[in-house]
């Protein structure tokens, strides 16, 4: 579960891009990219969505690397213990 703060932090970063999403689609119909760098590094849709998949890709690979230790280590027990197994 992801702290509150961390799902505020989201919602505000989601209004802010609404915000200003009118006026990132005028500037990039009228070619100005000058005026893209003036707008808040945070109102890019782009940089949510990146924000959100980092906030998502961490903890999976945290599972996916304790599973995967607990699974070697077992393996490693069970050939270094098992009587039935020749060496």
């Amino acid at each position: 579960m992801a702290k509150e703060s961390m799902k505020a932090r989201e919602v505000k970063r989601a209004k802010l891009v609404a915000k200003f999403a009118d006026k990132r689609a005028k500037l990039i119909a009228e070619g100005n990219y000058d005026g893209l760098q003036a707008l808040p590094k945070n109102a890019s849709p782009v940089r949510l969505h990146n924000r959100c998949k980092i906030v998502l890709t961490f903890p999976g690979l945290s599972i996916l690397l304790t599973v995967l230790a607990f699974n070697l280590f077992g393996d490693g027990l069970r050939d270094a213990l098992d009587p039935k197994l020749k060496r």
